[in-house]
């Protein structure tokens, strides 16, 4: 007899999130603390899931695999999973179809089903925990049907709504009366400041509060610079290579002003708009600050970028490219023709993106990198840890001497050229000067931001709050200036249109009359053509006369 097999899969986003909006449409029946908490503040409990997809009535099945795929938003749940044994993998893109390729996967490795002699039950069995499955993921789950697999759905019942039809081939169990075991409030903590770690400490009375993204953007950055770490570069800068720099402007600045944890490392930074971003400091990092003459391109290219921070970037010698869409075309097609134009042998390719999307085609940068790979180019990528790509982690492992990676976190401190608080004056006020200091860490050194000690002879918080106010007021009149100049500049091009539409006027009557003097000119020309054929005509009359008259004489004689 063949022993039972069971696989178990779950689809985290779609899951959690399918279970926090059912807590939320119904909380007379479920815990009311969870009906009032935000989504990231709802923890899974892997071990209850694991039980549930594991368990089987009256029968002992072997658990050949416990699998599943996450997005960035669900990391701290996956990591649960990830501790009760489960295999998670990280998706490129939320809707990405990760988990089809991975059913396909299976179902290639394990093959067919074997039934029982009696026909009742089938030797292997596929479990899966999900919110609302796709069209593409329900194919999947056929093809298992097809070879003699049984399927298990575990699932809410407000998703089986949406595909009645489809449920009807599979054994479907719903998850609805078993979320006040699987759900929870998940604990506050904080991660620890001296390492860029996934550890935790229990957050104590008095402690920084965080954002609830600062935990699992900063464990996803983490998690990226251990993998990079794992494997480290050969590669070095060279002085003689010439270099292209391509940047996506959008995602160098989205990912730095969305971020929920970079700014949580400046003091006093309410959120990343209180920050500013070093132009001169990003250009000399990504184009190098000797041998500028080596540097042959230097293009950004943007869309959703406010014009300021682009101008800003052009005074730094950047060529701009503006977009008409949120597409990367773009910048994909310079890419693609500097590949086919360059001949050098000595060349390295600058892309100053992030990318997170996993896509692996001519299309994508993912792609273009590879080609550059291909083609003997050195390449450099220049990103936020949180928004980068794996794939380029993979890159740097199968490239060890032409590939590397330098994420901008690592420099975060000397990227920052002020801090312009958007918090009233008055939280502000109590708040030391900062210092830039180093201090070391079991890699080297780390630059961090610390608050100076004020000045107990010369300074209070009366002067702290004069400097405020100064600084308010100075950017104010600046403002006020700035308005001033730019309402002289609207009436100046006012006038100018004035007098533009004066000229053309001036012009139409002008044109208007030349079209008359040409077509009179035209007219005279005309009957002066006339006179001629005219006086041709007469011409040859008399001719044809003379030659008549002298015709009828020779027959007279």
């Amino acid at each position: 007899m063949a022993q039972r097999q069971r696989f178990l899969f779950v689809d985290l986003d779609g899951l959690l999130f399918a279970a926090r909006s059912h807590v939320r449409q119904h909380p007379p029946v479920f815990n009311k603390e969870l009906a009032v908490l935000e989504d990231t503040e709802i923890a899974l409990n892997a071990r209850e899931l694991t039980k549930v997809l594991a368990y089987e009535v009256g029968e002992a099945q072997l658990i050949v695999c416990r699998e599943g795929t996450f997005y960035n938003q669900n990391v701290a749940d996956a990591e649960a999973l990830i501790a009760d044994g489960w295999k998670m993998k990280k998706k490129g893109a939320l809707h990405h179809p990760t988990l089809d390729n991975m059913l396909r996967q299976t179902l290639q490795t394990y093959g067919a089903a074997v039934d029982s002699p009696s026909g009742s039950f089938s030797s292997k069995t596929l479990a899966l925990a999900a919110g609302t499955l796709s069209s593409a993921t329900l194919s999947c789950l056929e093809l298992f049907l097809q070879r003699g697999w049984h399927v298990q759905l575990h699932i809410l019942g407000l998703c089986a709504q949406e595909f009645t039809a489809q449920l009807e081939k599979f054994e479907h169990r719903y998850l609805d009366l078993k979320l006040d075991n699987l759900l929870y409030k998940r604990p506050v903590t904080v991660v620890a400041d001296q390492t860029m770690s996934s550890s935790t400490v229990t957050k104590k009375s008095g402690d920084r509060s965080y954002p609830v993204g600062f935990y699992e953007k900063r464990r996803s950055a983490a998690v990226r610079l251990r993998m990079l770490q794992e494997s480290p570069s050969e590669y070095t800068r060279s002085d003689e290579q010439q270099r292209f720099v391509f940047m996506d402007m959008d995602n160098i600045t989205t990912s730095f002003f969305t971020s929920d944890h970079l700014y949580q490392q400046i003091p006093g930074a309410a959120s990343t708009r209180d920050l500013r971003l070093n132009f001169k400091t990003l250009t000399e990092r990504v184009c190098g600050k000797e041998n500028p003459e080596l540097v042959k391109r230097q293009l950004a290219t943007y869309f959703k970028t406010s014009e300021v921070l682009a101008q800003a970037f052009k005074q730094r010698r950047w060529t701009l490219r503006k977009q008409e869409t949120t597409s990367d075309t773009t910048l994909q097609l310079e890419l693609y023709t500097q590949l086919l134009s360059s001949t050098t042998d000595a060349r390295t390719l600058v892309l100053v993106t992030g990318d997170g999307n996993r896509e692996d085609d001519d299309r994508s940068f993912i792609g273009i990198v590879r080609k550059y790979l291909e083609n003997s180019w050195s390449v450099e990528i220049h990103s936020w840890l949180h928004s980068l790509s794996e794939a380029y982690v993979d890159f740097q492992k199968m490239y060890p001497k032409s590939f590397k990676v330098y994420p901008l976190d690592t420099d975060f401190h000397e990227l920052i050229t002020s801090v312009a608080s958007t918090s009233p004056i008055g939280k502000d006020t109590n708040l030391p000067p900062y210092r830039l200091q180093r201090r070391p860490s079991g890699n080297g050194e780390l630059l961090s931001l610390s608050v100076a000690q004020p000045d107990k002879n010369n300074g209070n918080n009366a002067d702290s709050t004069r400097q405020i106010v100064e600084v308010f007021t100075t950017q104010l009149a600046s403002l006020q200036t700035a308005n001033a100049e730019l309402m002289n500049k609207n009436r100046s091009l006012e006038d100018a249109n004035a007098e533009l539409l004066r000229k053309n006027q001036a012009l139409e009557q002008r044109l208007s009359a030349f079209r008359s003097s040409a077509s009179l000119m035209l007219n005279n020309n005309y009957i002066a053509l006339l006179h001629r054929d005219l006086a041709n005509l007469a011409q040859v009359f008399d001719d044809d006369q003379g030659n008549l008259s002298a015709s009828s004489r020779t027959q007279t004689n």
